[in-house]
């Protein structure tokens, strides 16, 4: 009876597929019916030994057949297969090698790898729209012949019996987890039983290398102008760059970062050295927001606009301090001790299971504590290289950050916590170090440095795509997140980046040489303020206003006094 209904299904779909309308793609868009009802279209691929690719719009509630006639060869080799990837900017898409609920991969980046039988050069496969309305998306078909590696080939995990698709998982803000399926090694031709580089000899002979490219407009035309540049390099990949190269013997799961707001494109092509072919696999994108703000036609850095107002006050007060911090000793000293008792407080308790708001509320009362407790060692004691030593601190903690945001952090000695703490502790007390017997010099370039890092944080929060802010927020991140260790770091370093860096430097470098020449002349620190109290008190000036040059012309009343 089972056998009965199955029968009868398999038919009815037949019939579907043979009564529908035939479209021949020719590079112009696909229309779609806008009606709310299921339909199904079929499109037709034209073979071909380069990448087709295409963009067309999915109508509401739709499904497409896609059939294809292999080529015979795909240059030297015989064809056995092709890949289809299929991208859209915001809305799930489905894609299936046959009509049912199992074999099938749902996401706004999906692919899928199909193999030929062995007398037959025609395929076909399915790309749902589950939508109430129209999706635009972008395709490609790749066909591969029998040297080149199986992209998904070897997959145990997930439903496609074939999965070529890097799977994305949010870990945190900007820390993502990719993982994919190992691929399968070359065959001698159609129906061969291709097998796993995982488990026979010889074994571990992929490579895999990852590239990464950016997206810095929202705007759909734009967007899928980039995405069918990048999947016509799939495997020239001339715009985009390698940030990672992992052998088949390392687990095909990596911790990378992401920028709030920037439309990162990720592609992962498998390398056989010994035939000396690769093949794709499908391309992944992602924004690191949700799709609400961007379908908006924003994805903002922060959620809040608080946060914006809380962004621009500190970037101003980092100006005033990178200009005359010096000469106003009290609030440069209050904030220089609210910046770093928020720091050290705050990442202890972020590493904490408390709530965030708890965290923020801890960390707000243990940050005004210090702030008043370090401008008090000040007030109460008067030692300069005592009171500069904050300053100084926080000028090598960001030194290291900037240093740990560049290539050198993805050295595999940092994966050790241990080592990456030592070197960041060098790091943060390197300026201290060199400056102490100096401290007036240190407490310039602190707050030059400070202060101009702070106002380039908050101009980049008005920047789409920039990624300055992210030197700081990342180290927090390694510094917070257990099992952090082995995140790859994956800056964009963009023109506004670059732009926004070197005018970062110009501007520390003149508010260094303006408050030296500002402060010529005078004395390197004031008097302690408790001793200018307490002698103000007892009516004793201070001794560095008693000079008086004593000769024989010298009233007698000024020598008394």
């Amino acid at each position: 009876m089972k056998l009965y209904y199955c029968v009868i299904f398999i038919i009815f779909i037949q019939s579907v597929i043979t009564n529908s309308v035939q479209y021949m793609i020719n590079g112009d868009y696909g229309e779609s019916t806008n009606n709310k009802t299921s339909s199904l279209h079929n499109y037709t691929v034209k073979s071909a030994n380069d990448a087709t690719v295409e963009t067309i719009t999915v109508g509401a509630n739709s499904v497409i057949v896609f059939s294809s006639q292999s080529p015979d060869r795909i240059g030297n080799y015989i064809a056995i297969g092709l890949i289809f990837q299929a991208v859209s900017q915001i809305y799930d898409i489905t894609v299936s090698s046959a009509f049912d609920l199992f074999q099938n991969y749902t996401s706004t980046n999906v692919a899928i790898t199909l193999l030929l039988p062995p007398l037959s050069n025609n395929l076909s496969w399915f790309l749902i729209n589950s939508n109430s309305f129209d999706v635009r998306i972008t395709y490609s078909v790749v066909f591969i012949g029998e040297g080149q590696p199986i992209p998904g080939g070897c997959n145990h995990e997930f439903p496609l019996e074939n999965d070529p698709n890097v799977h994305l998982t949010t870990i945190s803000s900007f820390v993502k987890e990719f993982t994919y399926q190992p691929s399968n090694v070359a065959g001698p031709g159609k129906g061969y039983a291709f097998v796993c580089d995982t488990s026979t000899a010889p074994r571990f002979r992929l490579e895999y290398h990852f590239y990464v490219s950016y997206i810095l407009s929202f705007n759909e035309n734009e967007f899928h102008k980039t995405v069918r540049s990048l999947m016509n390099n799939d495997l020239n990949h001339t715009d985009l760059w390698i940030f990672y190269d992992q052998g088949a013997n390392e687990k095909p799961r990596q911790w990378i970062t992401s920028t709030r707001g920037l439309g990162t494109a990720y592609q992962l092509i498998v390398y056989d050295p010994h035939t000396k072919t690769q093949s794709p696999y499908g391309l992944t994108i992602t924004y690191s927001c949700n799709s609400t703000n961007l379908s908006a036609g924003s994805c903002m850095k922060y959620s809040s606009p608080w946060i914006y107002v809380l962004v621009v006050f500190l970037g101003t007060y980092g100006i005033f301090i990178a200009l005359v911090g010096h000469r106003y000793l009290m609030p440069s000293f209050l904030f220089t001790g609210f910046l770093l008792t928020g720091l050290l407080i705050g990442i202890i308790v972020n590493s904490s299971s408390l709530s965030p708001a708890a965290c923020i509320s801890i960390t707000a009362v243990c940050s005004i504590i210090g702030s008043v407790g370090y401008y008090f060692l000040w007030w109460r004691y008067g030692f300069p290289s005592i009171s500069t030593l904050f300053g100084g601190l926080i000028t090598g903690y960001i030194l290291g950050s900037i240093v740990f945001f560049s290539p050198f952090s993805n050295i595999g000695v940092w994966d050790s916590d241990t080592n990456y703490a030592l070197v960041y502790t060098c790091f943060c007390l390197f300026p201290a170090a060199l400056l102490i017997f100096r401290p007036k010099i240190l407490n310039i370039v602190s707050l030059s440095v400070i202060g101009g890092c702070l106002a380039i944080i908050a101009i980049d929060s008005f920047v789409t795509g920039s990624s300055i802010s992210n030197i700081v927020m990342t180290t927090i991140g390694r510094q917070t997140l257990s099992n952090i260790g082995s995140v790859l770091w994956v800056n964009p370093y963009q023109v506004s980046d670059i732009l926004m860096a070197i005018g970062c430097g110009l501007f520390v470098c003149f508010c260094i040489g303006f408050q030296l020449y500002r402060e010529r002349g005078r004395a390197p620190f004031p008097e302690c303020p408790y001793e200018l109290r307490r002698l103000r008190l007892s009516n004793i000036q201070p001794t560095h206003e008693v000079v008086v040059a004593v000769n024989e012309r010298t009233p007698l009343l000024n020598q008394i006094t």
